[in-house]
C-alpha cells in the first residue's frame, strides 16, 4: 500500500488564535540578527553573562546531586521547594513590605509561565486585559493567545495615566459595558520604556481595582535592579487582595535557570496549582537555587550588578545626547535594562533598521510593544544591559551614523 506523499498544510491546522499571532513582529524583528557575531545587538534584553556566578552555581548544583539526587531529579509537585518558598516569603515580608506566607507563593518556569497560568485561569475568550502602553510584547502575545481582548492606556514620565483609566471605567459603568478582568503593569523600570510608576498612581490604580473588581497583574522582573537607594512600595504591598505579583531570578542570577514565581491570595495560588499541569517546576533547579542563595552574599551581588548596569545606562544616554539630533528624545531610567527612544515623525523606524544593520547595530522597533494598531512607528527600544559601557557607546555611535545615512538618503522626509 502506498501512502500519498502530499505535503501537509500545517498552517491550516493551527488554532485560529495562533494564526493571528504566529507572525508577531516583535519576535521576527528582534531575532533577525542573533547569529550575526559582529553586530552590536542593542535589541538584546538580556543580562550580561559576566555576572552569572558560575563557580557558585556549579558548587550549588554539585551539592544538590550529592545530597539527594534521586529526589531532586524526580517529577516535582505542589507549589515549589519548601526552602525557596520560605526564602521568598521572608524576603518579600521584610524587604518589600509584602506580608507573605509560603502558601501564598507558586514557583513557575520563569515569569512568562506565570503570565500564561494567570491568563488560563482567569480568561474566557473575549475577556478584556488592559495594559499601560507601550508594554512588554511577550505579555501582549501571551494574553492574546489565551483569547483576550486587549486595550492600552498611555503613559508619561510618571508611568500609567491612571486618570484615563478611571474615566474609561466610569464610562463603562455608566453604559453597562464589560469591565476588564486583568490590568497588566510593570511599575518598576518598565519594559520597554524604563519608566517607573509614581507612588500616587500606584495607590490610585489599587483603588480602582478594588472599586471596579479587576485584578492587577504586577510584573516586577526588574524591581531589584534599581540604581538608586530610593524604592517605591509595590502595588502588591498597597493592595494585596487585588494584586497578582510576578517576579523572576532571570535578571538577577541567570535566565537559564527558568525560575520565577507568583505571589497571590491563597485561594488563587491553589487554583493556579490545578492549572499548572506540567509536572512541576524543576525540583533540581530549585534545589540549586536554594543552595546558591544560602552560600552567597546576594545583596553584595545585587549591588555589583546595579553599579555595572548604571554605568551602561550612563554610556547610552550620554551618547544619545552627544550624537543624536535635538529632535530625538529618550527616557533616562533609574533601573532595569532599557531606554525608550522617540524619533521625529519623519523617521520610519522600520526603514532605519535596514540602515542600522548596514552599520552592524540592531534595535527593536516600537510597534510590537503596542496594543493599539499603527503605534510605535517612530520609537525603538534600546537595551544597555548586555554589553560593557565601551561597547554600548560604540553601538550608539553606529546607530547615530545609521540615522544620518537614512536622513541623507531621504532628504525629502525632513522639514527644511
Amino acid at each position: 500500500m502506498s501512502i500519498p506523499q502530499s505535503k501537509p498544510q500545517h498552517h491550516e491546522l493551527f488554532a485560529q488564535r495562533t494564526k493571528v499571532q504566529a507572525g508577531i513582529a516583535a519576535f521576527d524583528f528582534s531575532g533577525r540578527t542573533v547569529d550575526t557575531s559582529d553586530v552590536i545587538a542593542l535589541n538584546y534584553g538580556l543580562p550580561d553573562g559576566e555576572f552569572f556566578q558560575i563557580p557558585e552555581l556549579t558548587e550549588a548544583a554539585t551539592k544538590a546531586l550529592q545530597v539527594d539526587a534521586a529526589r531532586v531529579l524526580q517529577y516535582g509537585g505542589g507549589s515549589g521547594s519548601k526552602r525557596i518558598l520560605e526564602y521568598l516569603a521572608a524576603q518579600k515580608t521584610t524587604s518589600w513590605n509584602i506580608a507573605t506566607d509560603p502558601n501564598d507563593i507558586l514557583m513557575t518556569s520563569g515569569s512568562s509561565q506565570g503570565i500564561d497560568l494567570i491568563a488560563r485561569l482567569f480568561l474566557n475568550p473575549g475577556d478584556e486585559v488592559w495594559f499601560e502602553e507601550p508594554s512588554y510584547f511577550g505579555a501582549i502575545h501571551i494574553f492574546a493567545l489565551n483569547g483576550a481582548t486587549e486595550r492600552g492606556f498611555p503613559m508619561d514620565e510618571e508611568g500609567l495615566l491612571v486618570d484615563a483609566v478611571e474615566q474609561e471605567l466610569k464610562n463603562r459603568k455608566a453604559t453597562a459595558q464589560a469591565m476588564p478582568k486583568l490590568f497588566y503593569v510593570i511599575p518598576n523600570f518598565q519594559n520597554p520604556t524604563g519608566l517607573t510608576m509614581s507612588f500616587a498612581r500606584r495607590v490610585k490604580l489599587a483603588e480602582l481595582a478594588a472599586s471596579y473588581g479587576f485584578y492587577i497583574v504586577e510584573d516586577d522582573a526588574y524591581g531589584e535592579l534599581g540604581f538608586d537607594e530610593i524604592s517605591i512600595p509595590s502595588v502588591k504591598a498597597i493592595a494585596p487582595e487585588h494584586t497578582l505579583y510576578l517576579s523572576t531570578f532571570s535578571k538577577t542570577i541567570a535566565p537559564g535557570l527558568r525560575i520565577g514565581y507568583i505571589v497571590a491570595p491563597r485561594v488563587i495560588i491553589q487554583a493556579l496549582q490545578k492549572v499548572k499541569a506540567e509536572g512541576g517546576t524543576s525540583g533540581f533547579v530549585q534545589e540549586v537555587l536554594a543552595n546558591f542563595l544560602e552560600s552567597v552574599d546576594f545583596s553584595a551581588h545585587l549591588k555589583k550588578v546595579r553599579t555595572a548596569y548604571r554605568l551602561r545606562r550612563d554610556a547610552m544616554v550620554e551618547t544619545l545626547a552627544a550624537h543624536f539630533p535635538k529632535e530625538v528624545t529618550w527616557t533616562n531610567p533609574s533601573g532595569g535594562f532599557f531606554v525608550w527612544v522617540t524619533l521625529p515623525p519623519y523617521v520610519d523606524v522600520a526603514k532605519l533598521w535596514e540602515y542600522a544593520i548596514e552599520e552592524r547595530v540592531s534595535f527593536v522597533g516600537g510597534a510590537p510593544f503596542y496594543v493599539s494598531e499603527g503605534s510605535g512607528a517612530q520609537q525603538m527600544r534600546l537595551s544597555f544591559s548586555f554589553y560593557s559601557p565601551n561597547v554600548v557607546h560604540d553601538g550608539m555611535v553606529r546607530l547615530a551614523k545609521s540615522l544620518r545615512n537614512y536622513l541623507d538618503d531621504t532628504p525629502q522626509v525632513r522639514p527644511s
